[in-house]
């Protein structure tokens, strides 16, 4: 009887670190032990590479039928979508931090001269002033950084965007 209990109490065991691997898995290369054997495909080692529906195959490991080209980095996503080159990129991303960074001390220096009592109130004022602050010092920073019409235009998209600008 005890030897039942157990063992019955390792296969939970078992059961329970086989989950906590599970888990740390990479979701695409988990094994899914619902998929359904396909014909093989091509065979190389002890691989069979194998195609059903949507996945590809090897063995009982799913993933992806296509292999996504690399990922581009990030710098290059902003210079495509924003159609600028490097040293405009550079200058854009100096202008966005200097810019911010701008904004959160002159509301700062706009609190202290406030004086405001209470939590609530003066994180709802903060925010108030930083974001009414924001596009000012952006385009105050961005004028020496040469890149004035950048954010111009992208102040007056994100005017659009959250419905402050009708036509953009």
């Amino acid at each position: 009887m005890v030897s039942k209990i157990a063992a019955k109490i390792s296969r939970q065991d078992e059961n329970t670190r086989w989950l906590g691997v599970f888990f740390m898995i990479p979701y695409r290369l988990r094994l899914n032990p619902f998929a359904q054997k396909p014909e093989p495909r091509k065979t190389s080692g002890n691989f069979r590479l194998s195609q059903t529906g949507n996945a590809v195959q090897i063995g009982r490991i799913s993933g992806p039928l296509r292999h996504k080209s690399p990922p581009m980095p990030w710098y290059v996503r902003l210079q495509q979508k924003w159609k600028v080159n490097g040293f405009q990129l550079i200058l854009i991303l100096i202008t966005f931090a200097v810019g911010g960074s701008l904004t959160g001390q002159v509301a700062k220096w706009a609190m202290d001269a406030l004086k405001v009592e209470g939590v609530w109130y003066w994180g709802l004022l903060y925010l108030l002033i930083v974001t009414a602050l924001w596009p000012m010092m952006v385009l105050l920073v961005s004028l020496p950084m040469g890149q004035f019409r950048f954010f111009l235009n992208y102040i007056k998209k994100l005017a659009g965007k959250i419905g402050l600008r009708k036509n953009i």
